[in-house]
């Protein structure tokens, strides 16, 4: 069974500050290299927005809490294989973040753009008399003395360590000013985000004028890669005929599906349902004109299509398409994985067998107890392999279709599934004992249109704040953070 991954599921998102609040990685022994410039004073300038003038050591600060940001975020998804990506122990005007764009412009722009957007947000937070409650208050102590605590574990005192951090012209004072901008500027764009409400019908009428964006169709995908010749281009001449014949030759599910498993000498298709994507949004569909054809309201069960990149063609299979007018739902679930793959990276017989025999031990060890939620809990804490879980007892809350692995969603949104439900599944993670938690009282449809309807409008809010604000950075203004 192979650790094939699905395809990335949609999440609804949410207007957020660019920076996160005093947020320190330790990052100090690779970044310190950087800070081979003279001493960034306080009271040189890089630019004004409005009538703040920008400090080389605020630009500093936002420039430092940008790359952590973007090292993190990296990191999450490719590990120990970050330095590939990201290299912060070279020059990051030496390493391109796409095409001729250095990670140094990219990480620049980034902090000009946050720094840009606190000030906006606190001059705005200001007019209108905006003040911090006690607990976002709170916030700025809790990073100082978070920070002061990582000095102490690090040897430094806070002054050195700050200065390693975020250069010579950091101090303590200047940090907890920057900080308490950030906390005004979330919290104040929160609370205008948050102000934005909207009555059934005119979630409806948004919904209804956007489906594209919030719908999700079930196809089935080959793909058909082209020749590379030896100049790098690719020749897509085969791919084209072939794509064109099984358009005129397949008419079922079946069929097509039983197609990509003959083609693919690769193995990556080694059974049909790696031809199966379910809950597809539309901004998955990026090959030209696909989009626009899945989402056709004129589409049909077993329309079929062709379509093209430069690098390959693709036969295009329709099942159907979802609303996301439903309410989400909640689980709890013990994650059971195989420990050995071959040289193929496939988990082994023996492996998976090892695994079924450890889950069936946990389900008869579940079925044995009161089978409470709380026991539940309790096992998925003490059992379960999933790290995103399994500190707070197997528990995922608000699940929407297509965001679990395909098994489980589909047990899971079961029309005769009950609160109480359990069962073993398997997926390409190992074996699931899944406790059904029931459904909730939130529709899918009515926060996800009001979240799109509160970004929308907070967005033309937040336009209209910095339309009028005089913004102006020096030319060169990353190159103090060049040696």
């Amino acid at each position: 069974m192979s650790k094939k991954p699905s395809m990335p599921s949609r999440r609804s998102t949410k207007k957020r500050i660019l920076i996160g609040v005093g947020v320190v990685a330790l990052l100090a022994i690779v970044l310190v290299s950087y800070f081979t410039s003279p001493a960034y004073l306080r009271t040189k300038t890089v630019g004004n927005i409005g009538d703040d003038k920008i400090s080389e050591a605020e630009f500093s600060y936002f420039y430092q809490t940008s790359l952590q940001d973007a090292y993190n975020s990296i990191y999450q998804t490719y590990g120990e294989y970050t330095s590939y990506i990201l290299d912060t122990e070279k020059p990051l005007d030496e390493q391109y973040y796409q095409d001729d764009y250095t990670w140094h412009q990219y990480i620049t722009d980034l902090a000009c753009a946050s720094i840009e957007e606190v000030h906006a947000l606190c001059k705005a937070a200001e007019d209108a008399d905006y003040t911090l409650d006690e607990t976002d208050a709170a916030l700025v102590d809790q990073a100082v003395a978070s920070l002061e605590t990582s000095a102490e574990n690090a040897g430094y005192s806070t002054s050195l360590y700050l200065r390693m951090m975020y250069g010579h012209g950091m101090n303590l004072k200047s940090y907890r000013s920057y900080l308490e901008n950030i906390v005004v500027a979330d919290a104040y764009s929160n609370s205008v985000l948050e102000s934005y409400t909207y009555t059934d019908e005119q979630i409806d009428e948004y919904y209804n004028a956007n489906k594209q964006d919030f719908d999700t169709v079930d196809l089935r995908m080959i793909s058909i890669r082209g020749t590379t010749n030896e100049d790098g281009t690719v020749d897509l001449t085969e791919a084209e005929a072939i794509a064109e014949e099984a358009l005129s030759t397949y008419t079922t599910e079946e069929e097509l599906a039983q197609f990509g498993v003959d083609l693919d000498e690769e193995d990556e298709i080694t059974e049909a349902d790696d031809t199966l994507y379910t809950y597809i949004p539309a901004s998955q569909l990026a090959v030209e004109g696909m989009a626009d054809w899945f989402f056709d309201e004129a589409r049909q069960y077993g329309d079929m299509e062709i379509f093209h990149d430069d690098n390959a063609y693709y036969v295009a299979f329709y099942i159907g398409r979802h609303d996301i007018d439903y309410n989400t739902v909640n689980m709890r679930h013990i994650l059971v994985e195989p420990q050995d793959v071959d040289e193929n990276g496939v988990y082994t017989e023996e492996s998976v067998e090892a695994a079924l025999e450890t889950m069936d031990s946990y389900f008869e060890e579940w079925e044995a107890s009161d089978m409470t939620e709380e026991t539940f809990a309790e096992m998925a804490n003490k059992y379960s392999a999933d790290d995103g879980s399994n500190t707070v007892g197997g528990l995922y809350e608000d699940i929407y279709k297509g965001q679990m692995t395909r098994v489980v969603n589909d047990w899971l949104f079961d029309p005769e599934r009950q609160t109480g439900d359990y069962t073993i599944v398997q997926s390409s993670y190992g074996f699931h004992l899944v406790l059904f938690c029931g459904e909730t009282e939130n529709n899918y449809k009515t926060t996800t249109v009001s979240s799109a309807m509160q970004n929308a409008d907070y967005q033309a809010w937040y336009d209209g704040i910095v339309a009028d604000l005089a913004v102006n950075f020096k030319e060169n203004v990353g190159s103090v953070m060049l040696g």
